[in-house]
């Protein structure tokens, strides 16, 4: 006995806390537009004079979230929660870039959330980061980085509490392409499509 507690008593409790919290995401999302790869293609913004844009390349794994859905033995029938990376291409004659946005990165939204606290808070460290190609860049209330180092371009910014948005640069000296593709963003649909609790 722990706390007046069996473990047993814990982890039904758990298990009962876990089911209530998925069920009410589930009722949640039935509020929520559904996103069809149409919908997620328009999140990314039209391409510039003279640029092509490519097909929508996606990928899903499991989150976190299924795995807590199997411990639990959820059978909400809507299928286990997973996480989506979508990207496309942007080309022009020999120049390209790619844009990705992923529901669910949580190591690389850590790694912004920890390079913007240094660089705002500590003057050695932001000297370092400097040195090292790092900045941080805000987009409309959202924190995110900047790399210019080795012949590497990127931005990368979070989106709600693990969301990303990456930009990788395949030219030398494409930073203001960058910008110009950041200005078009539709943040408020990103903002929607991270948040929504996609589903197989």
């Amino acid at each position: 006995m722990i706390g007046g507690y069996s473990h047993n008593v814990r982890a039904r409790v758990g298990v009962a806390i876990i089911v209530a919290v998925l069920t009410l995401q589930v009722q949640a999302n039935d509020a929520v537009e559904q996103w069809s790869v149409t919908d997620i293609a328009r999140l990314f913004p039209a391409p510039a004079d003279g640029w092509h844009i490519g097909d929508l390349q996606l990928e899903q794994a499991e989150t976190f979230t299924s795995d807590l859905e199997m411990f639990a033995g959820v059978a909400t029938g809507t299928g286990a929660s997973i996480r989506l990376k979508v990207s496309r291409q942007y080309s022009k004659e020999s120049k390209s870039f790619r844009v990705t946005i992923d529901t669910e990165d949580i190591e690389s939204v850590a790694r912004i959330e920890a390079i913007s606290s240094g660089y705002a808070h500590d003057d050695a460290l932001r000297s370092e980061l400097e040195t090292a190609g790092i900045g941080v860049l805000h987009v409309n209330g959202h924190v995110g980085i900047t790399i210019e180092a080795d012949g590497e371009t990127g931005r990368l910014i979070k989106i709600g509490s693990a969301g990303l948005i990456m930009m990788e640069c395949m030219y030398d000296r494409c930073e203001s392409d960058l910008d110009i593709v950041i200005g078009g963003l539709d943040l408020a649909s990103i903002i929607r499509f991270v948040a929504f609790d996609h589903r197989k």
